[in-house]
């Protein structure tokens, strides 16, 4: 139960940051927003 529960954290936090990223891209260089999205459909 415990390694199910840091898998599902670790891949929530990694999504986190990869939305964190893709919004940031977004407002301040949209030519690049293609990094971040794919990171987040990986």
């Amino acid at each position: 139960m415990l390694k199910s529960f840091n898998t599902s954290a670790t891949s929530n936090s990694l999504l986190e940051k990869s939305l964190y990223e893709l919004d940031y891209e977004m407002n301040h260089r949209p030519c690049w927003i293609s990094i971040p999205i794919r990171g987040v459909l990986d």
